[in-house]
């Protein structure tokens, strides 16, 4: 009876060992799951954010061909078609006269032509003005 009674306490704590050994695998294999689903996220998040910045090349690019190109065009034909402003500086007894001139007056002898081209407006100061078109990213915060 006793010896009956020693096999089945020997079993029983047996048996509560395997049991905590299981809930340890458990815990185990929930934590290893948690952190493999943690690295692909951290992946994806870094994938994410490079085709994000992929996105904002693309839609930059696409601005330059739609507005800057196009308007940096204008501005170049608008130099070409600048009319030229011609000036004559004459040195008489009283001192030196600048005469507004055109292509067909007469020039002297000692006297100093000067031309002038009007600039059309400098840079890109004068492009059209967009909207900024952006890709956003979500950050992600670890789950361990």
């Amino acid at each position: 009876m006793q010896s009956d009674r020693l096999v089945a306490e020997t079993s029983l704590l047996r048996v509560r060992q395997e049991i905590s050994k299981t809930d340890i695998e458990i815990l185990n294999l929930g934590n290893s799951q948690a952190s493999e689903v943690a690295a692909a996220l951290r992946e994806t998040q870094l994938q994410l954010n490079e085709v994000t910045s992929k996105a904002n090349t693309a839609v930059q690019l696409l601005h330059d061909t739609e507005v800057t190109a196009p308007a940096l065009l204008a501005l170049r034909e608008r130099a070409e078609r600048a009319k030229p402003i011609f000036k004559i500086v004459r040195t008489t007894d009283s001192g030196s006269q600048e005469l507004t001139a055109e292509e067909t007056t007469p020039i002297e002898p000692g006297d100093t032509v000067k031309i002038d081209i009007p600039a059309p407006p400098s840079g890109l100061a004068a492009l059209p003005v967009e909207d900024d078109v952006q890709a956003g990213t979500v950050s992600v915060q670890g789950t361990n």
